[in-house]
């Protein structure tokens, strides 16, 4: 995808028509981020909130039992 940038100076009175333009420069897009990117964090969140529930239960019941 070519890109070019223009930049006006205001202080010297570069408006409109009058400014700079960059020299062409190709951009080339990465490949689209695969789904697992967006999915990984969820499931380790929730695997971490049942490991964590699963922690607290066994402590609650060693406390009843005790």
């Amino acid at each position: 995808m070519p890109m070019a940038f223009r930049a006006a100076d205001g202080t010297d009175a570069e408006d409109g028509i009058r400014s700079s333009v960059s020299a062409w420069y190709s951009i080339y897009l990465d490949v689209p981020t695969p789904t697992r990117v967006y999915i990984a964090p969820v499931i380790t969140g929730l695997l971490t909130a049942v490991l964590g529930m699963a922690v607290v239960w066994q402590a609650q019941k060693r406390e009843r039992g005790a």
